[in-house]
């Protein structure tokens, strides 16, 4: 095949790729497109914001009830029940 022909391939090639990228973005949008509830409206700005105050609020009496202090991360704790559980696994294998 001559240059020229492997360029012709080689570009409908490409255009078919385009072509199914630029239906793959439709399908995507498609799916991503928010779907009517009947009844269902957006927030309005105002409401979100008051929303927002209200976890302040919250977060705020959490704190107070706790002493000020965070909650802890639950990352450790499941890793220390993880481990446990491992454990539990190697002594019941005679490990």
């Amino acid at each position: 095949m001559s240059d020229a022909g492997t360029a012709e391939v080689t570009l409908e090639s490409l255009r078919d790729e385009v072509q199914e990228l630029r239906e793959d973005v439709r399908e995507i949008r498609r799916l991503l497109a928010v779907r009517a509830i009947p009844g269902f409206t957006l927030p309005s700005r105002e409401e979100r914001l008051a929303g927002v105050e209200e976890l302040r609020r919250l977060r705020e009496a959490i704190l107070k009830e706790r002493g000020g202090v965070l909650m802890p991360s639950s990352a450790e704790e499941i890793r220390a029940m993880r481990e446990e559980r491992s454990d539990e696994l190697l002594r019941s294998m005679g490990g």
